[in-house]
């Protein structure tokens, strides 16, 4: 039995076969096939041009189509209203991606393979708020201006605020640990951060969304707990994404049934693994880079097949002065987490006792003028409980997991030092 329906939506392609066409529309969630037959009402689509907007009442009627999609059904048209109809699109076929984003990226986001990708960061993000629900975490609500650069000796915006200096914040460092101050034991934050950093990489942003969290630790735990809760957390999300992916069938043969653990290995080992099997000299005094992170990241896919590792024990030297310092190795508490060869996260436990950290201020090779810090130092005179954090990129996190060449193609308008939206 025939259902008549009115419908709407935009044209995606536009096939004309002689005595029949066919018409690929996109609704808000599919994509749709409409049949025209050249005796029928709908005679002549000559006049249609792709990505217009239409109205049309159509019969449905049962099809195999195997165009995984489109719904099992063909769309006989019986009437049709061109509602808005679209300029000649420009010729893009020999544009690369990044200068179709640059200057056409509001027609680079129609495409299916774009629409899915801003579905799957939705739930890639919601999956985390859920997760920081479920343990009680508290949002921050941090501020984006602020008085000093919240990461000594990171690049910087500075503003004419109101005639006087103030920053945009690189994190929300100060916001939360003023929360555990306050005796929140567990906060977190999603929200814009501001790096002026030059690099023309393609895993630079000036403006990206970080994800953070601050927590009390107890006096049985370090940062290996921290590790553990990340770890429960990122795979929880990477679950959750996996199961809307395969229901909108994107790219569903990368799918990972189950996640390993994620191994955990010492900056020094990393370093001799580089030595041995990479033929990498890495001296004592450098920090890994993102060449060597790359072939870490292989070596523990090859070894553990994980996409995920824990790079763990950095030297006070590639440390800023507030990650606590372990008493037994003189390294710091503190790890990265690559995901397919490029870190997307950094944690330290902070140093929480106001005596060493003035001392760490002034004797680490990351050392800062203790007057500077006056005003962050009044958080620790009046007790703080021991305490870490975690940041993470969550445009790299999902440039990562939707295999994105560029993490500029993850936002919806890329902010850097060569392109300023709008």
């Amino acid at each position: 039995m025939n259902t008549e329906v009115i419908w709407e939506g935009y044209v995606d392609k536009i096939k004309d076969m002689g005595k029949i066409a066919f018409v690929h529309l996109k609704t808000t969630e599919w994509l749709l096939q409409l049949v025209s037959f050249k005796n029928s009402e709908w005679d002549d689509i000559s006049w249609i041009s792709p990505w217009s907007y239409l109205y049309f009442t159509w019969k449905k009627h049962a099809a195999n189509i195997k165009d995984a999609r489109i719904e099992n059904y063909e769309i006989h048209v019986e009437k049709i209203l061109v509602e808005t109809k679209a300029d000649l699109l420009p010729v893009l076929d020999d544009w690369n991606e990044m200068d179709i984003a640059r200057k056409y990226r509001h027609l680079q986001l129609r495409k299916v393979e774009f629409q899915d990708q801003f579905k799957l960061a939705t739930v890639i993000e919601l999956a985390m708020v859920d997760y920081f629900k479920e343990k009680k975490f508290i949002k921050s609500w941090s501020p984006k201006i602020i008085w000093t650069a919240s990461e000594w000796g990171a690049e910087v915006f500075e503003l004419d605020f109101y005639w006087q200096p103030a920053f945009l914040a690189q994190s929300p460092q100060f916001a939360k640990q003023m929360m555990i101050a306050s005796w929140f034991d567990r906060t977190f934050d999603i929200s814009k951060a501001f790096r002026a950093d030059p690099s023309r990489t393609s895993r630079h942003l000036a403006e990206f969304v970080s994800v953070d969290w601050e927590m009390v630790l107890k006096s049985w735990q370090n940062h290996h707990h921290v590790m553990d809760l990340l770890e429960e957390m990122l795979k929880n999300v990477i679950q959750t994404a996996d199961k809307v992916r395969n229901d909108i069938e994107w790219n569903s043969d990368n799918i990972v049934k189950w996640l390993p653990d994620f191994p955990r290995i010492s900056l020094s080992d990393a370093k001799e693994i580089l030595i041995s099997k990479y033929d990498h000299n890495v001296p004592e005094w450098k920090d890994i880079d993102p060449e060597w992170e790359k072939l870490i990241g292989q070596y523990v896919k090859e070894k553990f097949n994980s996409d995920f590792v824990f790079l763990i024990d950095y030297p006070t030297e590639f440390r800023p002065f507030y990650h606590m310092v372990d008493s037994e190795t003189g390294l710091t508490r503190s790890f990265d987490l690559l995901y397919k060869w490029v870190e997307i996260t950094t944690w330290a436990q902070r140093e929480h006792r106001y005596d060493q950290l003035v001392n760490q201020a002034k004797t680490f090779k990351k050392s800062v003028e203790v007057e500077d810090i006056h005003d962050y130092l009044e958080l620790f005179k009046y007790w703080i409980a021991p305490h870490g954090w975690f940041g993470l990129w969550l445009e790299r996190l999902t440039q990562k997991y939707v295999w994105k060449a560029n993490v500029k193609l993850i936002p919806l308008k890329a902010v850097t030092k060569w392109n300023i939206p709008f």
